[in-house]
């Protein structure tokens, strides 16, 4: 059974098979990024203003939001470690383009489903 089938039907006690999108690895679970030990970059700039773009992202992917977030704790002191998961992100955007919310300009901020 898939999602949409067992969302619709509302039996949700049966094995439900998603199919992942492609660089679905954004972060590694448990990855230590806080505690890396990696050569610091030398030049820090390109990493926080790609983390910046994301953030912005954020807003539109909230499938991004908690990568993000850690990534963003990490702007003082940028590593190669931090630049590798940042670029995991891109790699997971790239493998799954026209996703997200569409905010329009002249929306009545109003939800319908």
């Amino acid at each position: 059974m898939d999602v949409h089938n067992a969302f619709l039907h509302g039996d949700l006690s049966k094995e439900i098979n998603m199919k992942l999108p492609s660089g679905f690895n954004k972060m590694e679970q448990n990855q230590r990024l806080a505690h890396s030990t990696s050569v610091p970059m030398k030049n820090g700039k390109r990493y926080r203003r790609l983390v910046g773009r994301l953030l912005y992202l954020s807003f539109i992917r909230p499938d991004l939001s908690f990568d993000v977030h850690v990534l963003s704790r990490l702007l003082h002191e940028p590593r190669l470690d931090h630049w590798t998961a940042t670029l995991h992100v891109v790699k997971y955007l790239k493998g799954c383009p026209g996703q997200g919310i569409l905010l329009k300009v002249q929306s009545s901020l109003l939800l319908t489903g």
